[in-house]
């Protein structure tokens, strides 16, 4: 039976003695014998000296799976050491292409800055501006040519200024306009310009008076030169509106005398020279005592700039005898003797003889005054340039007004030596006795001195008359003691 059979075995079993173990100790099971116990050594023993074993030999297959591991071993750490060998050839390559780079960058900035200085050097300012947005894109530190090119502009500025300031020294317009553009180029919102286009404006308009000042001197001089007084003078007064010194030279054309009971008194200077006197057979109108004979002046002469105004004859007599009454009015009703008196008075106020009536050549060579046509207006006589009869013309002209009484002095446009009324308004008291003229020749003629000529000449014609009594060559007669409210006279003073 199975039990009976364990039993058995058991009793054997029971039969030896169990073999007592030592804790620690080793146990053969193969005979039953207790073997000595391990001494274990501690840890840091055991690192120190390792046991003294046996190496057990290894199988093919762990030496070669050994190698092969050592191989890959080997190999991944070649290649490891190949990658940051790699690692550092790139390395140092993009360091040398960076140390290019910079001293790439380094050079262009050099040639770029050479171009900007040189750009400053010529005063092109575009291209320096260009040349600076360049090296701006391009990302360089341009605080050294902004601060540059801030003094080349000041510089440039400052020439300019320099240079604008002496051209309007020298009165140069067209120096100053062309800084001026330089300026606008430059800086086209400057605060200056609208400054010195003013100061060109005011240069500009100073070279124009300049330039009319002289264009005025020398028709002047002209006119001087063709005894054109009057145009003379007119020149005089421009030059003088325009700020020329004419003081001097219009002493030569104009006198002013303070009259002895206050008022003024203007005379033109007439010049010296020599005129056919009378008028020619063909002279429309002419009179027989007309004849024409050449007539030679040999002394200047100032003569009254117009007729004696009754203004001027009351502050020298106290009264007007004239019936169309008038300050500026000339004064008629005037006998020849009453004019005598009138400047005797003048001269005693001055001290010596200097005043006088003209003679009749001096009268007509002045109201010539140059020409040689039968008005000093020409071959006609409008009512529009004298005071006379307008309804009887000559010469063919137009019909004009007839003012019936007189006229204010200087009314009317005066002739080329600047004396007025000389054609119409009144007749004018001469120096000359009435006598037929000298034949041939003659010079400073005085007028007849016979006893037997007693009327005296008048000149000019006046407001009542036809316009061929108011010709240049017209002559006519009254009596010392006539007085009409038509005749007056002017004034001669002495050089």
């Amino acid at each position: 039976m199975k039990g009976s059979v364990d039993m058995a075995d058991n009793k054997d079993a029971m039969a030896k003695p169990p073999i007592r173990r030592r804790p620690g100790a080793r146990f053969n099971p193969a005979s039953n014998v207790a073997l000595p116990p391990i001494r274990r050594r501690p840890p840091s023993v055991a690192a120190a000296s390792p046991p003294d074993v046996k190496t057990r030999k290894r199988s093919p297959f762990v030496t070669g799976l050994l190698a092969v591991i050592l191989a890959a071993a080997i190999g991944w750490a070649g290649y490891n050491g190949w990658r940051a060998y790699r690692a550092y050839q790139a390395d140092r390559a993009a360091q040398e292409r960076a140390r290019e780079a910079r001293a790439a960058q380094v050079a262009l900035k050099a040639r770029q800055t050479a171009v900007f200085e040189q750009a400053l050097n010529d005063g092109e300012w575009d291209r320096a501006r260009a040349v600076l947005d360049e090296m701006s894109d391009q990302g360089f530190d341009l605080t050294d040519q902004a601060r540059a090119m801030e003094q080349a502009q000041l510089r440039r500025k400052r020439a300019l200024a320099e240079a604008f300031a002496a051209a309007e020294t020298a009165g140069d317009a067209d120096a100053m306009t062309v800084q001026r553009s330089a300026l606008m180029e430059a800086w086209p919102t400057d605060e200056d310009l609208e400054d010195w286009a003013t100061r060109i404006k005011a240069v500009v308009a100073e070279r124009d008076r300049r330039g009319r000042i002289d264009r005025l001197w020398a028709d002047y001089r002209q006119r001087l030169a063709d005894r054109e007084l009057y145009r003379a003078d007119r020149a005089l007064a421009s030059l003088g509106a325009l700020g020329a010194d004419t003081a001097g030279e219009r002493a030569k054309l104009v006198r002013t005398v303070r009259l002895p009971g206050g008022g003024d008194m203007r005379f033109r200077w007439i010049p010296p020279g020599e005129f056919l006197m009378g008028s020619p057979d063909s002279e429309a109108g002419r009179s027989a005592d007309e004849a024409r004979r050449r007539v030679t002046l040999s002394k200047g002469f100032w003569l009254g700039e117009t007729e004696v105004t009754q203004a001027q004859w009351a502050s020298v007599t106290g009264h007007s005898p004239s019936e169309f009454e008038g300050a500026k009015r000339p004064v008629e009703n005037v006998t020849w003797r009453d004019v005598l008196g009138f400047i005797n008075r003048m001269n005693e106020a001055a001290g010596r003889q200097r005043y006088r009536l003209p003679t009749e050549a001096e009268w007509e060579y002045a109201c010539r005054a140059g020409a040689a046509t039968p008005f000093y207006t020409g071959s006609r006589l409008s009512a529009d340039q004298a005071n006379y009869d307008g309804n009887y013309p000559y010469g063919g002209g137009p019909k004009g007004v007839y003012r019936r009484e007189t006229s204010p002095v200087a009314s009317f446009a005066p002739n080329a030596w600047g004396l007025y009324d000389m054609h119409g308004n009144v007749w004018e008291w001469i120096a000359d006795r009435y006598a037929p003229y000298e034949n041939g020749p003659v010079v400073d003629p005085q007028g007849a001195d016979l006893i037997r000529y007693t009327e005296r000449v008048v000149r000019g014609g006046g407001w009542g008359d036809f316009a061929e009594r108011c010709r240049c060559a017209a002559r006519f007669k009254k009596r010392p003691r006539d007085h009409f409210n038509v005749i007056g006279f002017r004034v001669v003073s002495e050089p």
